[in-house]
């Protein structure tokens, strides 16, 4: 299935996404929680950008994986935060080093994912500004031996759309498990503890069991910003004056007449740019279980009505 969205005003990024399924035990229902109070609760308990937070240094260890999941190449990020506006990041690979700030942020699918990885192990839980908005339903769900209680948004005007999923260790209230939209899954393992916040030391990003970056938390300890000699400022996009994106038109891929008449199933995920001027940037595979798919989707995308 392909999304087109209208945007104005400053860059967006968007995302093709299709369909996820996990290998799950049944779900048992549970009871449903509060949820604006869960959400502040688990925010509070987990990130390190939070207000009051004292300045970190952290160095950080992926694994990129090609979009058929194999891997592809290593690299290292570090970054000293001292404030939402106020850290330095590096990171060094293969096909990406950047400084920021400093440089621009590199665009394409390798740049897309170690940002991605980097601010989810950063700041790991949704951001639900208006919880009124979506129907929490709660179940518990068994990944492999552990039993975790799974909470699934649905939005209360589209109840047949995309949702997200977060699950915590009932024993703990530790997060361990974030999925997005039913396409994305975000395992967080080897949990410890730094300045009172939880940390996963081991992350894994993948779509549909096809893994495309893992991550592993080296080194964090405090820092004195002051005597750093390190250049402080804002080091990923500000969203001031974004307009909410609008859905135009929902267009189906063909589905590939070979994979058709075999009765093979597949799927692909892309990763785009939405200019300012509504028009789509370059399109890169993020995922795929194939190449016909993959061509399938970036046709239905680059046909749609926002295309140059």
């Amino acid at each position: 299935m392909c999304t087109i969205y209208q945007a104005s005003n400053r860059l967006v990024l968007g995302i093709l996404l299709v369909a996820l399924s996990f290998a799950t035990a049944p779900p048992v229902c549970v009871a449903q929680p509060d949820l604006r109070q869960q959400v502040d609760a688990l925010t509070a308990a987990t990130s390190l950008d939070r207000p009051g937070m004292l300045p970190w240094h952290m160095r950080l260890s992926f694994q990129l994986f090609d979009p058929k999941g194999k891997p592809k190449e290593t690299g290292t990020v570090e970054e000293w935060w001292a404030a939402p506006d106020r850290s330095h990041v590096v990171i060094t690979s293969h096909s990406l080093n950047e400084t920021l700030p400093g440089s621009s942020l590199t665009s394409g699918r390798e740049s897309y994912l170690i940002h991605l990885l980097l601010r989810e192990v950063v700041h790991p839980m949704l951001v639900i500004k208006n919880p009124s908005n979506f129907i929490p339903a709660v179940v518990s769900n068994t990944f492999g031996q552990k039993s975790l209680s799974c909470t699934t948004l649905l939005m209360i005007a589209d109840l047949k759309g995309p949702s997200d999923k977060y699950c915590i260790d009932p024993d703990t209230s530790a997060l361990r498990i974030l999925m997005y939209s039913g396409v994305r899954s975000d395992a967080l393992n080897d949990l410890s503890t730094f300045a009172n916040t939880q940390i996963a030391r081991a992350h894994t990003i993948a779509y549909r069991g096809h893994t495309a970056i893992q991550g592993q938390i080296e080194s964090i300890e405090p820092f004195d910003p002051d005597h750093s000699g390190l250049a402080l400022g804002p080091v990923t996009p500000s969203w001031d004056g974004v307009t909410a994106p609008q859905l135009l038109t929902r267009p189906s891929p063909a589905y590939p007449r070979a994979a058709q008449v075999s009765g093979q199933g597949g799927f692909a995920v892309l990763h785009m740019r939405i200019l300012a001027n509504g028009k789509l940037g370059p399109i890169d595979t993020v995922a795929s279980s194939g190449t016909t798919f993959e061509e399938a989707s970036t046709d239905a995308v680059g046909g749609g009505p926002m295309c140059p």
